[in-house]
């Protein structure tokens, strides 16, 4: 964070870039050294490494962007932040949910996709970024430092020096990773360290931005293991792995699409006008082209080449979106734990795919404005020259909590055989009691 304090937004995004770009062909190169081979004494070592790398990478976008989006956002915070997420949800639902394109690459060579990512980063992204993001840091920034071999290995050691005993509790935690396949003593290693951090004790003490900050976390423990590790068993035990890639089309579209409609309607921007229209909000816009992709969705998807069933479908949406920005910030954290908890009813209904979607469908439209109210609350509470600090934090407990969540639904989905649909139990368990604390949470602002 320090060191992004003193890039300009242009250089430090561009940096993320390129290093995702190189990252990209992590793999590619440890197959060329043999080390992916099946039976590989290094093999699970060469994944963990790459996993670890992009991990830590991640991080660091979610710290730069999140320090750039706070500083040239200002006021407008929650609708950068809201159009952030809207971006990202639009990008999710083409490629995946439309397009399917983990359909398409499921057919091709293993490495393929990592080339493509590496040429895209390479010849798009940073190029976009260089031409698009303004070349201007913090007032306060000061000059870059000098980095030389000295400088950085007394920097080291004076870093090891008052870290030794969180650098020790993390190494462990590593090791535990790599001795037992289980991501949780890594997690829970990270999560030591970053508590100990002055900084983590500064932001513990503003008690807005610490639940933020905690409920944040705790929808990441949940999310992104139900996305990534629960949907895809979800989809191969109803329509077995011929049919899987579709079935989680479904599901992910359900879950992308929720997000959107009720993510969109809260989002407002400044008024324009244009000729035979008149005068009116530009987030009309956006609002008209997630109803397109809705309705592409779902004349392609969940109900092939029926007009008037997409038509309604989309109908319908509008309806939902139109009452969902009727709905307050504190409002959707108030009716979280009820929100959520729908997850449930794929559970109590298995089997049945219209009450399934629409289980998911529900579970998306709270959790979306839900990630919104809470990021634009974290960030609204950052006192003044601490941006890169609290925000250094948010992204370090982020993926710590993704990665604790993953680890975590894996050790529960063992007690379960067949793992679907009794995990489904637990996690809507998981779902109520995230929901119900930032109710409370709510309540007591």
């Amino acid at each position: 964070a320090a060191v992004v304090k003193k890039l300009t937004a242009r250089n430090a995004m561009a940096v993320n870039g390129l290093m995702r770009g190189v990252l990209a062909m992590a793999l590619p190169l440890f197959g060329w050294l043999g080390l992916l081979t099946p039976g590989a004494p290094l093999a699970f070592a060469a994944l963990a490494f790459a996993s670890i790398a992009n991990g830590w990478l991640l991080s660091s976008v979610l710290t730069t962007e999140g320090i750039f989006v706070k500083r040239l956002a200002g006021k407008h915070i929650g609708t950068i932040n809201g159009l952030a997420w809207i971006n990202f949800l639009m990008i999710q639902a083409v490629l995946g949910a439309i397009i399917k394109v983990g359909g398409m690459v499921e057919g091709w060579d293993l490495m393929v996709p990592y080339y493509i990512s590496a040429a895209v980063h390479a010849l798009f992204v940073v190029p976009v970024i260089w031409m698009t993001i303004p070349n201007t840091k913090a007032d306060d920034a000061g000059a870059m430092p000098k980095f030389t071999g000295a400088g950085i290995a007394n920097g080291f050691a004076s870093f090891m020096k008052k870290y030794w005993k969180e650098a020790l509790v993390a190494s462990a935690g590593i090791a535990g990773f790599l001795l037992s396949g289980s991501t949780i003593p890594a997690a829970l290693g990270i999560i030591y360290w970053v508590v100990k951090t002055p900084n983590f004790k500064l932001l513990w003490q503003n008690k807005t931005a610490r639940a933020a900050l905690m409920l944040s976390g705790l929808a990441a423990v949940l999310y992104y293991p139900l996305q990534g590790f629960v949907f895809p068993l979800m989809a191969e035990s109803l329509a077995g792995k011929a049919g899987k890639i579709d079935m989680l089309g479904q599901m992910l579209g359900a879950l992308f699409f929720g997000q959107l409609i009720s993510t969109v309607a809260q989002t407002k921007m400044p008024r324009l006008r244009l000729a035979l229209l008149g005068r009116f909000g530009a987030e009309r816009i956006i609002q008209a082209v997630t109803l397109a992709l809705l309705g592409a969705w779902f004349y392609a998807t969940m109900f092939p080449g029926s007009l008037g069933l997409a038509a309604l479908g989309v109908a319908v949406a509008a309806v939902v979106g139109w009452l969902a920005g009727k709905v307050s910030d504190t409002g959707w954290l108030k009716f979280a734990g009820i929100g959520l908890g729908t997850i449930g009813l794929t559970a109590m209904f298995w089997g049945n795919l219209p009450v399934m979607f629409l289980s998911i469908f529900a579970f998306g439209m709270v959790y979306g404005p839900n990630t919104v109210a809470l990021g634009t609350i974290f960030y609204r509470n950052i006192p003044q020259g601490k941006s890169e600090e609290y925000i250094g934090i948010q992204g370090s407990i982020f993926n710590a909590a993704i990665t604790l969540g993953f680890g975590l639904v894996t050790l529960i989905a063992s007690f379960f055989e067949p793992r679907i649909p009794g995990l489904l139990w637990p996690m809507t368990a998981l779902s109520v009691a995230i929901g119900l604390r930032a109710a409370s949470a709510s309540s007591q602002s």
